[in-house]
């Protein structure tokens, strides 16, 4: 199902986050023995560069290694994901997470990281968990957080991070 932020399109499905245009970070779940249907673009030698591409393009809904292929990374158009007979591997988008500055959410809902990827995948499998703050004062490591609620001033310029809200296209 496709879902719409601003002017971008993503759809909503842990392993590799990246950037897209819009500045939020996509969390990566990764489907081991499948594929997603039909090309999408061009195929990559590493799996960063196929999900950065993919993230700019609109018909890409996710990532297939292709074993037989020199284990490279294509395009799919997806969106379901299949049992694959020939070993590959897929990976879509399962969270988007929008950056909020000067920010922090209440009550801690698990374990402290040292860096954000780490925290972000933590947080998508915790339930208590609605997002991840950076504190500055406690070696800018990263919590996760209870909120739901982002506090909108930071006392100590904390910056957090929380699932974004879609709205459906018609």
């Amino acid at each position: 199902m496709a879902w719409r932020r601003g002017m971008f399109s993503f759809v909503i499905a842990v392993s590799v986050i990246s950037l897209a245009e819009s500045g939020d970070i996509n969390t990566w779940c990764r489907h081991d023995k499948s594929y997603l249907r039909s090309y999408a673009g061009r195929s990559f030698g590493t799996l960063e560069g196929a999900q950065e591409i993919c993230l700019a393009n609109i018909e890409c809904k996710g990532v297939t290694q292709e074993p037989y292929n020199n284990n490279r990374f294509t395009q799919r158009k997806g969106p379901e994901v299949k049992k694959s007979p020939s070993g590959e591997t897929s990976w879509t988008v399962c969270a988007t997470w929008c950056e909020h500055k000067d920010s922090y959410l209440r009550g801690y809902a698990g374990n402290a990281y040292n860096n954000l990827a780490d925290a972000l995948r933590a947080c998508h499998y915790n339930e208590e968990c609605h997002g991840v703050t950076q504190e500055p004062k406690n070696n800018y490591r990263y919590t996760q957080r209870k909120g739901p609620k982002v506090q909108a001033t930071s006392p100590s310029g904390e910056t957090s991070w929380t699932k974004c809200s879609f709205t459906p296209e018609e």
